[in-house]
């Protein structure tokens, strides 16, 4: 198998990170690991693209002050 044969497109991890929702955000992975996730490194960029939402999502969340925990 050749190195470049299942790479995953970048537009697809960014529609990941950029997803309005925590669904949406993982129907998209399932969808990616579904197609391209044959390998541990696609796996682990697949996991890396959701946790990159996530941590991006709670500092949008802190920086408009919705965080409920900050009062």
């Amino acid at each position: 198998m050749k190195e470049t044969e299942h790479t995953i497109p970048k537009e697809y991890l960014e529609e990941v990170k950029n997803s309005p929702t925590r669904r949406h955000a993982r129907i998209i992975a399932g969808w990616i690991h579904r197609s391209h996730g044959q390998t541990k490194e696609n796996r682990r960029t697949i996991q890396n693209a959701i946790a990159a939402r996530k941590i991006s999502k709670q500092t949008e969340d802190n920086d408009r002050g919705n965080n409920q925990n900050h009062i």
